[in-house]
């Protein structure tokens, strides 16, 4: 059996088109990436973030109370419902789906245990902090996130027409670029930054890399995992 391992980072974004109609799409390719590699890997873990689900109930929400706490257990419910849409498209019986953050620890340790599905498990944390750590239980340096963009810009570009998409740049100028510091290192939930503050820092420091990547590339690839290093690799120095 291989020993290869993997840690994918689906975004909540590619999940829905209009309303809550499911992107099938993206997700009739990401299943057929499955079912051809999976034998190629030892450990699969697959992180589902919230998305347009986990925005428009903190939106609605908002408007009844301002307890974070109550509303970070909203949103991650709703990152740990679109993961039950991820395994039931695989319908493969041998996935497991954590519900505690121990539990997903046991479960990254656990030999004959191949594939892992899981949304957020910590009130604090991204999906992407999930997919991070479970790099550094594993073993491994990287993290393939996908998402509705290709790469990240150094500005907006839905404003800026002339923004430059950036093929790698390190997690210190990553951060200065968002403006990430010991200053404000909390999670701020939805927030619009590939990676989120924590865990950019939890990268920097442990030495874990994300590939950053998606968009219309996903659609025009033969295979999805020509697009997993498409994007912007955001490295340790």
């Amino acid at each position: 059996m291989s020993d290869k391992k993997i840690v994918i980072r689906i975004g909540g974004s590619l999940m829905y088109r209009e309303g809550i109609e499911l992107n099938t799409p993206f997700l009739e390719k990401f299943k057929n990436w499955y079912e051809k590699n999976k034998e190629n890997y030892s450990k699969i873990v697959i992180l589902v973030g919230g998305g347009k689900l986990s925005r428009t109930l903190s939106q609605q929400m908002s408007e009844y109370t301002d307890v974070q706490h109550n509303l970070h257990q909203m949103n991650m419910s709703a990152t740990n419902t679109n993961a039950f849409v991820v395994n039931a498209l695989l319908s493969d019986r041998e996935t497991k789906s954590p519900s505690t953050l121990g539990h997903f620890f046991e479960l990254l340790v656990e030999d004959n245990v191949k594939t892992i599905i899981t949304g957020g498990l910590k009130v604090g944390w991204s999906t992407d902090m999930d997919g991070a750590v479970a790099a550094e239980v594993l073993g491994i340096d990287r993290v393939y996130k996908l998402s509705n963009i290709d790469h990240v810009y150094d500005s907006d570009p839905a404003i800026n027409l002339k923004a430059k998409p950036i093929q790698s740049i390190s997690w210190e100028k990553y951060m200065d670029m968002f403006g990430i510091n010991s200053d404000n290192p909390s999670h701020t939930q939805n927030a619009h930054v590939p990676v989120d503050a924590i865990c950019a820092r939890f990268c920097y420091k442990r030495g874990v890399d994300f590939f950053i990547s998606g968009g219309k590339n996903i659609y025009s690839a033969d295979e999805l995992g020509s697009v997993f290093e498409s994007g912007t690799h955001i490295y340790s120095n």
